[in-house]
């Protein structure tokens, strides 16, 4: 996931923030993302699903994952 965000999200330096929307119940994705620096935003329904959008600034991988502020 490191990778995948630093390759393909924040390789582009227009992206500021990176969005994701695993659904409310899914504890292993939200404490996947989590742990990867995606910050709860709140819970939003998709039409009948109930998820809980995170969302992951650039500034803040970067912060978290130094060794990646270079390109691959």
């Amino acid at each position: 996931m490191e990778l995948a965000l630093r390759d393909y999200c924040f390789h582009n330096d227009t992206v500021t923030a990176v969005l994701v929307d695993p659904m409310a119940d899914n504890h292993k994705a939200i404490r996947f993302y989590q742990k990867c620096g995606f910050q709860p935003v709140g819970v939003r329904y998709f039409g009948p699903d109930r998820c809980l959008v995170h969302r992951l600034e650039r500034e803040q991988y970067f912060k978290a994952f130094p060794r990646n502020n270079g390109r691959a």
